[in-house]
């Protein structure tokens, strides 16, 4: 079969114009981003916003319950984690959630990730808990039915510490490389899963090989000095394509060793810094914002109800 230059024309000008469009449209969700963010907190007070009830309140209740049964877990195992993102943040702001966040959040160095994965995945599949993980081995979830999360974050440890700002400058800006790169092989890999005979254009085949390219640049981590920094195993819309992913390491000292943290009345694994490591992740943390957690909170059904009732009511 002979090649069209008028369709391969066509389909090359298809392809640039549609990401152009794309381009623009993520630079336009930013800045609507920003907006929102500066009248929310123009006119919004922490004072204003009530404690959760009803589902929700369940929720989070379920929540800390399967967190109790993790802890427990991952502390036999000897396996070190800590509560990140907007549960780290309710903790430190009230020492509960935030009010319309209905998961919990934990983190863990790549290692112990691994290791707790697969812990958790021989305790926590049976009955109606279950575990997943996301696209070609992104955040690792633990669930009671559907609606009762505990996300696992994987954190990695970068081959050196950040003395200089030309330093962090080229981190961050191969870590927006690095992100992108994986929002093309998740593409890839929905497209593949589509169409198993599809050509496409990454070169890579997992986030590890990503992160260990262009990241790291082929050296090995510095696991007494080096800077840490949030895996790229991302699967949300708005954190790969919108780009409202966290880009900046954070100083090892902040997070080892672990503190202690008050969360729901019962103490949990924190960073010994956490004024450090929130102000790193969130900038004002003090001030609530919506870009802080984003849940939409879906209702219970009546059978959900009386599943996630019994598990809070008989689990120790």
């Amino acid at each position: 079969m002979q090649n069209n230059p008028d369709l391969i024309s066509y389909i090359s000008e298809f392809y640039r114009t549609t990401d152009t469009k794309l381009n623009h449209l993520t630079k336009q969700i930013e800045l609507l981003k920003k907006h929102i963010t500066l009248l929310y907190a123009l006119r919004t007070d922490i004072a204003d916003i009530p404690p959760a009830t009803g589902h929700l309140k369940m929720k989070q209740q379920g929540c800390l319950k399967l967190l109790l049964l993790i802890d427990q877990v991952l502390r036999d195992a000897g396996i070190e984690y800590f509560l990140g993102y907007g549960t780290l943040l309710g903790a430190a702001r009230s020492g509960d959630f935030i009010p319309w966040d209905d998961d919990i959040d934990i983190c863990l160095m790549r290692a112990d990730f691994h290791r707790a994965t697969d812990i958790l995945s021989q305790r926590f599949n049976h009955d109606d808990f279950f575990t997943t993980r996301g696209l070609s081995g992104g955040i690792f979830k633990v669930l009671f039915t559907k609606k009762i999360c505990v996300d696992l974050f994987p954190w990695d440890t970068y081959h050196t510490r950040m003395e200089t700002e030309d330093q962090r400058t080229e981190f961050i800006n191969t870590y927006i490389r690095a992100m992108d790169t994986a929002r093309q092989l998740e593409a890839d890999q929905r497209t593949l899963a589509d169409n198993p005979g599809a050509i496409v254009s990454s070169i890579y085949e997992n986030y590890s090989q990503i992160s260990n390219d262009i990241i790291m640049q082929g050296l090995p981590p510095d696991f007494q000095h080096g800077d840490i920094f949030e895996g790229i195993d991302w699967q949300t819309f708005p954190e790969r394509v919108g780009r409202f992913y966290h880009a900046s390491p954070f100083h090892r000292e902040w997070i080892f060793p672990l503190g202690q943290i008050k969360f729901c009345g019962h103490m949990f694994p924190a960073p010994n810094n956490v004024d450090a490591v929130l102000t790193t992740r969130f900038g004002d943390w003090h001030t609530l914002r919506p870009d802080f957690s984003r849940h939409t909170n879906p209702p219970l059904s009546y059978e959900e109800i009386a599943s996630i009732r019994k598990f809070i009511d008989t689990q120790q």
